[in-house]
């Protein structure tokens, strides 16, 4: 269901419509990537029509007790139909260690609807289900797996679209929490791969470093070496040529 979803989204990040527009304008020029970068990622776009995907899947024969455990809906049915949980939206597929589709974080756009008063937080991710447990999960850690050996390092950073961003500058072990306090569990995650140690590239405001020093305690205790850079106005998310050769140096130093 969550390949099939996944599938579906980035076909209507592709149509030539004005929500799809909106899309592909955040990606393309607010984000500075490309349309291969979205389909290497799996990057889509869920529409505002809060039924359309219930529709979709539904046509694909998927029943509605799969429907209510995938995530992707809210978990009461309206006007018999189910809603999505994810509308207007740039959509994120997250993959477990092996590379299967578990789940999505989806990004807030100018399309995303408001229903009453409350404010629509800027990323929404799919709740935890039997397949998608925050805490066992690493974005980007199915690619960087095929990179890390005992000679390198893993590359920590905040968000998915940071991972993405400098995996594409070269920086191939990058991973990403899943939007949550840094766990043991993601700890051991990236132990059980044998590497060299953790870089810790986090934001160096005060909460950035204080989830720096969050990992750096959980590496150390189960015998993970762990490492900080803090470089002055750098955005993973938005690495320049100038900041992928410093960053290069203090890495691989």
């Amino acid at each position: 269901v969550q390949e099939l979803a996944m599938t579906w989204f980035a076909e209507q990040f592709h149509l030539k419509n004005n929500e799809s527009k909106v899309a592909l304008d955040y990606w393309i020029t607010q984000r500075k990537f490309s349309l291969d970068d979205a389909s290497q990622f799996g990057i889509g776009y869920a529409p505002v029509d809060r039924f359309a995907l219930s529709r979709y899947l539904e046509k694909k024969g998927i029943n509605d007790t799969i429907l209510s455990k995938s995530g992707l809906f809210n978990e009461k049915k309206q006007s018999g139909q189910f809603a999505s949980r994810f509308c207007g939206r740039l959509m994120i597929p997250i993959r477990e260690k092996i590379g299967r589709v578990c789940g999505f974080t989806a990004r807030l756009l100018s399309v995303t609807p408001v229903w009453g008063d409350r404010k629509s937080p800027k990323y929404v991710n799919s709740p935890e289900t039997p397949i998608f447990l925050k805490g066992d999960l690493l974005f980007n850690l199915h690619l960087a797996n095929k990179e890390i050996d005992e000679n390198k390092e893993f590359i920590l950073v905040e968000g998915q679209l940071d991972a993405i961003r400098c995996w594409l500058e070269g920086f191939k072990t990058v991973v990403a929490p899943q939007g949550t306090a840094f766990k043991d569990s993601q700890a051991m995650l990236m132990r059980k791969s044998s590497p060299k140690g953790v870089v810790c590239l986090l934001d160096g405001d005060e909460a950035g470093q204080k989830a720096t020093e969050n990992v750096k305690v959980m590496c150390e205790k189960i015998g993970l070496f762990t490492r900080n850079i803090h470089m002055k106005e750098l955005d993973p998310g938005a690495l320049t040529e100038t900041q992928v050769k410093k960053l290069e140096k203090r890495l691989y130093a």
